[in-house]
């Protein structure tokens, strides 16, 4: 057991950036089959969900839109530095920023991302 300095992690070069550089991600840390992860991004990412296990969201800075595909049709959370969001296991869920944006992710699944900018299914 050990602590992880997600300061100190931060120093280091992303573990991913995208072609485009509006989004960096260190992986400090495996956790069951997901990660621990940050983010610090900017515009819409990919539609994302975790089949085995739930992901928690917290909000660094910025403010981000989170659009969950639920039972109901799509739900959008927004999210401010400081709060925390559940994903349920097997839901899609895609994050949206108007401004770079940072978060802290716990995803205790494997990550599966949909082609594409449509919600999957639609």
């Amino acid at each position: 057991m050990r602590p992880i300095d997600l300061v100190e992690t931060l120093k280091s070069p992303p573990q991913w950036t995208s072609d485009d550089g509006s989004a960096q991600y260190w992986v400090p840390s495996p956790f069951n089959a997901g990660q621990l992860w940050i983010g610090h991004f900017k515009g819409s990412g990919p539609w994302t969900r975790h089949v085995g296990g739930d992901a928690l969201l917290h909000q660094l800075s910025g403010r981000a839109e989170v659009t969950l595909l639920g039972p109901g049709g799509e739900e959008i959370a927004t999210m401010i530095p400081g709060q925390v969001l559940r994903v349920p296991a097997g839901f899609w869920y895609r994050v949206h920023t108007a401004d770079w944006s940072a978060q802290y992710g716990v995803t205790t699944a494997a990550t599966e991302h949909a082609p594409g900018e449509a919600a999957p299914g639609a």
